[in-house]
């Protein structure tokens, strides 16, 4: 299964991780080849994993993504949160 990656601070990582916030809102230009995944992706509509990795502890998670959306230039990715709710974050 094709997997993008993304670094986010320590902030939002742990939203990410715990679900409160399932989505990441992403910038990619030029020749990055995480932006050609993203599109062929909406273009088929099939879509891989996504992997985040919080940038001050290198801790990192991975989640099936569910939806991809492009809006204003801008790259919306959603995934599936695992059923089991862990909370607490940070």
């Amino acid at each position: 299964m094709e997997r993008v990656r993304f670094k986010t601070r320590e902030s939002l990582f742990w939203k990410e991780n715990d679900g409160l916030k399932p989505n990441t809102v992403r910038t990619l230009e030029g020749d990055d080849e995480r932006k050609k995944i993203l599109d062929k992706w909406i273009r088929d509509k099939k879509f891989g994993e996504i992997e985040i990795m919080d940038l001050k502890s290198k801790a990192c998670f991975a989640r099936v993504v569910v939806d991809v959306t492009r809006y204003r230039g801008l790259y919306i990715i959603s995934w599936k949160h695992p059923p089991q709710w862990k909370g607490g974050g940070k």
